[in-house]
């Protein structure tokens, strides 16, 4: 018996494009992400404020089947801001 024709190669990925953010002080809740697709490539990039303070960014594509390619970053939050004294007027002379 013939063997049964191969399955059609999948249907290619429309494009599309999304992003969301959330930041709640309350919670601590502080992440976003976005991500497109065009011309068969997928590109995006999500970042996380983890636990531990640390602000994670990973940033990822795919293309035909490589699967996702991933470069994550690490990264300490901006320090707050300082407060303190203002400082003591200068001296006028008159």
């Amino acid at each position: 018996a013939p063997a049964p024709p191969p399955p059609p190669p999948p249907a290619p990925i429309p494009p599309y494009a999304y992003n969301y953010a959330v930041l709640d002080a309350e919670s601590g809740n502080d992440f976003n992400a976005e991500e497109e697709a065009k011309d068969g490539a997928v590109a995006g990039q999500y970042k996380v404020l983890r636990a531990d303070g640390k602000i994670m960014t990973v940033t990822y594509t795919v293309e035909g089947d490589s699967g996702f390619v991933a470069e994550v970053v690490t990264e300490l939050p901006p320090p707050p801001p300082a407060y303190g004294a203002p400082p003591a007027p200068l001296p006028s002379y008159a």
